[in-house]
């Protein structure tokens, strides 16, 4: 086997290792969302990027056939192999996310929440230590201003600018706090995409996912960031 088809074979195990863990066989069990929206199979396409250093990216296309893109320079890159593993659930979740947003502005300004979300999942298939790198810098500043207020954070881009998509990838330690303090459940993301998709706003997709008030867990989320 080449060393190409090699990395090429990793990265299928490790989007089928993802699929399995958000939408797993036993009924009830999963994040409760489901790609029953756009059927099978899912594309996967593998290209060279000579002037994009990312690994990969969920694709949304006007005909609703949303598909994966990953770098090939970096799949076959022995050194980057716990990295796609983390793209591979990340985009695999993008395109979840895409199923139940027939907009890609019910993501938020700057498509925030897609990215507080996928963003989480890369979790799932890391090492509690995991810690993605483009959290770094943000971690102090993206609460000032709320969670709820992208718009206005001050979360910073590489360019050092205020930027509610890199609000989204920080908010993923939020969302992970709620987990871990079981505000809900991995069922609890599927009914906050459910909520979104059906029109509400993230106050009350929040609300959806907890079964009741989630405000409390940001103050305590709050609380323990800063004390």
């Amino acid at each position: 086997m080449t060393p190409v088809r090699a990395s090429v074979e990793s990265l299928a195990t490790a989007l089928e290792f993802a699929y399995t863990l958000l939408i797993p066989d036993t009924p009830g069990e999963g994040i409760g969302m489901d790609f029953s929206r756009r059927g099978m199979p899912i594309r996967v396409d593998l290209q060279y990027w000579w002037s994009d250093d990312n690994i990969a990216y969920g694709v949304r296309n006007r005909w609703g056939d949303d598909y994966i893109e990953f770098n090939l320079y970096k799949v076959v890159d022995p050194n980057l192999t716990s990295e796609i593993k983390v793209s591979a659930i990340h985009e695999l979740f993008h395109l979840l996310q895409y199923q139940y947003t027939p907009t890609h502005a019910m993501g938020g300004p700057g498509g925030w929440l897609f990215e507080m979300f996928s963003v989480w999942s890369e979790w799932l298939v890391s090492p509690p230590n995991h810690y993605p790198n483009i959290l770094d810098g943000n971690v102090y500043r993206f609460p000032l201003r709320g969670l709820l207020r992208p718009e206005d954070t001050l979360a910073l881009n590489d360019k050092q600018s205020p930027s509610p998509l890199y609000h989204g990838y920080i908010s993923s330690l939020f969302l992970r706090y709620m987990l871990w303090k079981n505000a809900f459940g991995l069922d609890g993301v599927g009914r906050f995409w459910k909520a979104i998709g059906a029109g509400k706003d993230a106050y009350e997709a929040y609300k959806e996912a907890a079964n009741g008030d989630w405000v409390e867990y940001w103050v305590g989320f709050c609380a323990d960031m800063f004390t």
